[in-house]
This record gives C-alpha cells, sequence and structure tokens, in this order.
C-alpha cells in the first residue's frame, strides 16, 4: 500500500504510535499530513474553558486522552507519558496534523453508527464517535481506514457489501514498516511490546522468530482472510476469534496503571459485557481512568 493514499486515522491507531514516540514513522506509513476526523482530534478544545473537562462529550478522543494521561501523571509523578501525548497538539501546529470536516452526507452516516441503528450492521452496541467518523469519511471517500477496532471493520464490510476495501491495523502497519525498510523486525516487535505495556491488547506480535511474515498490499478485507491474518504465528487449525473491540468496564474492576480508555460505547455494552455476550476472554491489564466518565475501554483482538 502506497503512502501516498488517503487514510483517515482513528485515536487508537494514532494514541499509540505517539505513546511509544513514533509518529514521524506513522507519517512515513501514511503520509503527511496525518488525516484525523474532528472526533478524534479538534484544536479548538484548547480554547475551552478548563471546566469543560468535567464533561468529556464536549471533547475529541484525543483531547480526552490528554487529560487521562495529565491525572495520571498527578497521581504518579510520571510524566512521561503526558509530554508524549500532549505531542498531538505539536503535530497540529506544525501542519502533520489535519482534522477533515465531514460533508453532510458523511455527518448523517456517522450519527446513524453511534446510535442504535448500527446493530443492522451486525455490531452489538453502536461505534464511538472517532470510528463513527473514521468509518463514514473511509466509506463515502474510498480512503483506507487505519483502524484497530474490529466493529469499525465489520460495519465498512457491510457498507461495502462484500467489495474489497483497503484497511490497516497496527501489526500490520509494523509490518509494512518493516518491508518498506523503515525498522528491523526486533524493532517492529519491540514498538509492538511497548504499545501493548501501554495497554494495546493484542494476542500476536509482528515477527515470530524462525517464521517469515509476507503481507501483500494493498490489503482487502475479504471473507476468510481477516480471520486467517489474525491467527498467532504458532497457530494452526481453524483461526480463533480474537477480533479486537473496545470494551468497556466499571471503574470498580482491577486496573493497573496502563492505557487509556477512549470513549464511551454506551450503558449497553457494559451491561453486555457484564453477562457474557462476548467470546473473547478479558485480558488481565485493565486501564484506569480517573475522572472519565466512570468507564474503562481496552483494546482487544
Amino acid at each position: 500500500m502506497s503512502s501516498d493514499d488517503k487514510h483517515i486515522i482513528d485515536t487508537v491507531v494514532l494514541l499509540y504510535f505517539l505513546l511509544v514516540g513514533e509518529e514521524e514513522l506513522l507519517c512515513t506509513l501514511v503520509g503527511t499530513p496525518l488525516q484525523v476526523p474532528l472526533a478524534v482530534y479538534d484544536p479548538e478544545d484548547r480554547d475551552l474553558p478548563i471546566t469543560a473537562g468535567r464533561r468529556v462529550e464536549l471533547l475529541s478522543e484525543m483531547r480526552q486522552a490528554v487529560g487521562h494521561y495529565e491525572s495520571s501523571a498527578r497521581l504518579t509523578g510520571d510524566d512521561d507519558s503526558l509530554s508524549r501525548v500532549s505531542r498531538i497538539d505539536s503535530l497540529y501546529d506544525e501542519s502533520q496534523l489535519v482534522p477533515v470536516p465531514m460533508t453532510p452526507e458523511e455527518r448523517l452516516l456517522a450519527a446513524k453508527l453511534e446510535s442504535a441503528d448500527a446493530l443492522e450492521y451486525g455490531v452489538r452496541v453502536p461505534l464511538g464517535p472517532g470510528e463513527a467518523a473514521c468509518v463514514a469519511i473511509s466509506f463515502e471517500r474510498d480512503w483506507t481506514i487505519a483502524t484497530d477496532d474490529s466493529d469499525a471493520l465489520k460495519v465498512l464490510k457491510r457498507l461495502h457489501r462484500g467489495r474489497d476495501f483497503r484497511y490497516e491495523r497496527i501489526r500490520k502497519l509494523l509490518i509494512r514498516a518493516t518491508e518498506e525498510g523503515h525498522v528491523t523486525r526486533e524493532e517492529a516487535n519491540r514498538l509492538h511490546a511497548a504499545m501493548r505495556s501501554h495497554g494495546f491488547w493484542d494476542t500476536g506480535q509482528p515477527f515470530a522468530q524462525g517464521r517469515t511474515v509476507v503481507l501483500l498490499h494493498p490489503q482487502p478485507l475479504s471473507a476468510g482472510a481477516r480471520d486467517r491474518d489474525r491467527r498467532a504465528p504458532h497457530q494452526t487449525g481453524p483461526a480463533p476469534d480474537h477480533t479486537r473491540l473496545q470494551r468497556p468496564l466499571p471503574l470498580s474492576a482491577p486496573c493497573p496503571s496502563g492505557g487509556f480508555p477512549t470513549t464511551r460505547r454506551t450503558a449497553e455494552a457494559t451491561c453486555a459485557n457484564r453477562k457474557g455476550r462476548y467470546d473473547a476472554d478479558i485480558p488481565p491489564r485493565l486501564s484506569g481512568s480517573p475522572g472519565m466518565a466512570g468507564l474503562i475501554f481496552f483494546a482487544m483482538r
């Protein structure tokens, strides 16, 4: 996949590349400027009064991330993650990142995907604002979507009615970085491990020792192939369902320090999670979020 292709990037992909200090690598892989919906990053958030932080629904997802790591820094005294995530404003000021306004058609589709109407696309809960906006822009403009949200990809597959479409996930981006000579395999695995240490959930790694991974580009989402390429390198036989879904949990759950909860997936998602409606295992590493509307989100493949 050429870095000249138009991409629309969601919060999870942008956040974890920032957290490991590799925003320049992301720019190299998907092109400069990075393009995100206003729901992911809105520069006008910086002009809001400080009290707006108490109403997370007023803020873009990356501004919520900055607020989360500000709270974490006050509690732990470690502001390294905060300084890295705060680079988002510098990227905008340096014209390395631009928010993409949506057309009326895209806004209508995004609003539908954030509502109960999204369930008609095969998902159990509506998409969050960032994912919904990315899906709408990707679909209407035929742009490559950079996301690690399985529900977003499922919705896009339904919207395209079986036609191929281009997408990128974090692990595939790191594999492509190696294929294009930007990093070594060891460096790709190291970056992936660093992302996981910050809360990114993935069941595999870009490269396993002694195994050659071949990735063709562009990478369409086709029936069966999506499950096969999610298989961990050591696994054989039918591919397990390790798709990523941002799942909310109450703040009372065990919460070692770590990743950032992006945005709410509605109270229905919390209830569904408690009732065991999802097949995937709950990972032991969850992330705390002081003042983040009482919900925790984590990424799972």
